[in-house]
């Protein structure tokens, strides 16, 4: 046989038997384009660097730290719509489009954007959160048309649709990752088990290609495997959550290859701890991406339990790992359109007085100025040696202790004291 027909067939064969599909919206803009088949032709080779920044903003604190101890800064930018459901009355005092037009201007179309949705709810006692455990909101009464709670999930979209279309007119393209941890059960949308949940997510993919015609969005599964899975005609890139330790995470990236073979893309779309990108390597298991969670798991310096700053610059300056230096620019369109001046996440407390905790359990807030800010809490223990102690509302409307106690501070002292003793020595 011909050596080039023999070469044409086993290319043929490669692209039907083991090559990816192709987007799963056939109406995907130009841009959409460029960046799906970035991450595919990048796939197996190296692994993306991305960081979550504060809840409802895009570049904060984190992004500031790994550029300081690293040189480096991530290549793929997280947002996250908690604050935009209609049910929830605080909102930044910019949009999420004005965020991500004033990056994408910024970086000159050179970023990957990666999006969740922690989507609040309000429940029939009038308390908003997207925590099982603090709404009873009914998903499967909101997949009933006519339901107040059908109207409310129609509404929600419609919005985020419509802050999802001004990035669309500029052809910015999103990795778009709703619904996400359904399985898990501890978000309204899992709570009632795979069927409703999936039918939500078909809902919504229907709603955004069909109805919004938005053409700019990389669906992004990351509800679960089994009966958790839509489908391969509505995803194009399968994901899991992991916040073990430093490792390659081989059990949870074998699953989801077990549930897509090579027709997907697997990303890890959270992570506390970063993964060892050596093992990656070594035993092939090569995520497409990681988008490292905020606060305390990327920052603290030394006493960062999750990556301390000699690892976070191991994974960043390896050789296998894309930061934002090594990107194309995805845009398609003239970047020279005006952008809004925009705030870098939350202001920092002038202020050490807590009124609430984060969703996180960890982060403390304050209330000035008619607005949240961030306690800063380095600054704070060193004025006063403690923070106020009593129960206060969390961002997303529950109500937690802030934990720290005069116990804490006394183990704090002690700990200093015993280290004194052990450099004096």
């Amino acid at each position: 046989m011909n050596i080039h027909i023999l070469i044409s067939i086993l290319i043929f064969i490669f692209q039907n038997v083991y090559g990816y599909d192709n987007l799963t919206n056939p109406n995907s803009t130009s841009s959409t384009k460029l960046l799906y088949n970035y991450l595919v032709n990048n796939f197996g080779k190296k692994i993306i660097s991305g960081q979550v920044g504060s809840a409802g903003y895009l570049e904060t604190e984190e992004f500031d730290y790994i550029k300081k101890i690293t040189g480096k800064t991530p290549a793929m930018f997280n947002v996250d719509f908690i604050f935009e459901s209609l049910d929830h009355d605080w909102k930044p005092d910019d949009s999420i489009a004005d965020m991500v037009l004033a990056w994408w201007k910024k970086y000159e179309g050179k970023g990957i954007l990666h999006a969740q949705w922690h989507w609040n709810k309000k429940g029939s006692d009038g308390q908003v959160s997207f925590y099982t455990k603090n709404v009873d909101f009914d998903i499967t009464k909101a997949l009933i048309e006519g339901t107040n709670e059908y109207k409310s999930i129609m509404a929600d979209m419609d919005y985020i649709a419509s802050q999802i279309k001004i990035l669309q007119d500029k052809d910015i393209p999103i990795i778009w990752r709703p619904l996400h941890e359904a399985s898990g059960g501890w978000f309204w949308w899992g709570a009632k088990g795979p069927e409703p949940c999936v039918a939500l997510y078909k809902m919504m993919y229907e709603r955004f290609t069909k109805v919004h015609k938005l053409n700019n969005l990389i669906w992004c599964w990351n509800g679960g495997i089994g009966n958790w899975y839509p489908g391969d005609e509505y995803v194009d890139i399968i994901s899991e959550d992991v916040y073990d330790k430093h490792s390659s995470f081989a059990s949870k990236y074998n699953s989801l290859l077990n549930q897509v073979g090579n027709k997907k893309i697997i990303a890890l779309s959270e992570n506390g701890s970063l993964p060892d990108i050596e093992s990656c390597m070594k035993e092939r298991i090569t995520w497409s991406f990681f988008c490292t969670w905020n606060n305390e798991y990327i920052l603290n310096n030394s006493d960062n339990i999750y990556n301390t700053p000699e690892y976070i610059k191991s994974v960043y300056n390896s050789n296998y790992v894309i930061t934002q230096s090594d990107l194309p620019s995805f845009a398609t369109k003239s970047l020279d359109y005006e952008v809004k001046t925009v705030s870098n996440g939350f202001p920092t407390c002038k202020s050490c007085d807590v009124t609430a905790t984060g969703t996180d359990g960890v982060s403390l807030w304050g209330w000035e100025n008619e607005k949240s800010c961030k306690i800063d809490k380095d600054r704070c223990f060193n004025l006063n040696n403690k923070l106020i102690n009593n129960n206060v509302s969390t961002l997303n409307g529950t109500m937690e202790s802030t934990g720290i106690n005069n116990s804490t501070n006394m183990m704090f002292t002690l700990l200093l004291l015993l280290l004194l003793l052990i450099f004096n020595q």
